[in-house]
């Protein structure tokens, strides 16, 4: 009882009103419990639960030096080639495993902007900013990705200065950079 009167101390205004507006701020309190319970008590269904699996093992799959590095500081642009294409072929074949329209759009994304870097590849002279610039999508798609399933890392916001000279060193993750002391 004693919760009752310090509520209605805390907000006097309801307890003067009539009848139908108390009954008005009931039911949008009401409704606002019923869907905050619905939320709560509501379980994912197996094929959403697969589905963010499949977008973890994406992220997890695209988690490599030759996607975050910059191009200008990989020493093997054959390595980075490689590497890339083989994260956007693992992409590729996951991809139709991703249920959620929302997820499969991101990945659809994901997967093309990993084909504009390799589509540089092509090119006698290489566009080292257009590659950047597909990388950055990629990174943003990976971030995008990787908030829905929450990954144990972090992605990076921007390109790195991380050097490889081979494919195995392309496809390890990112060097942690360590805070600057003061």
């Amino acid at each position: 009882m004693e919760l009752v009167e310090q509520l209605q101390k805390l907000i006097p205004w309801a307890a003067g009103l009539p009848l139908v507006p108390k009954m008005l701020v009931s039911l949008v309190i009401a409704s606002v419990a019923a869907l905050l319970l619905a939320v709560i008590w509501t379980t994912p269904s197996q094929e959403e639960v697969k589905s963010l699996e499949v977008v973890k093992t994406i992220v997890k799959d695209c988690y490599r030096r030759a996607v975050f590095t910059r191009t200008h500081a990989q020493m093997s642009h054959e390595a980075m080639f490689s590497s890339i294409a083989e994260c956007r072929g693992r992409v590729q074949k996951l991809a139709p495993e991703v249920n959620s329209p929302e997820l499969s759009q991101m990945t659809a994304d994901l997967i093309s902007a990993l084909e504009g870097i390799e589509r540089q590849n092509n090119n006698q002279q290489l566009d080292f900013k257009k590659i950047d610039f597909y990388k950055l999508e990629v990174l943003r798609r990976l971030t995008s990705l990787a908030g829905v399933v929450q990954v144990g890392y972090t992605i990076p916001t921007n390109l790195t200065e991380d050097v490889f000279f081979s494919k195995e060193e392309a496809d390890m993750p990112p060097i942690p950079k360590l805070p600057i002391s003061q």
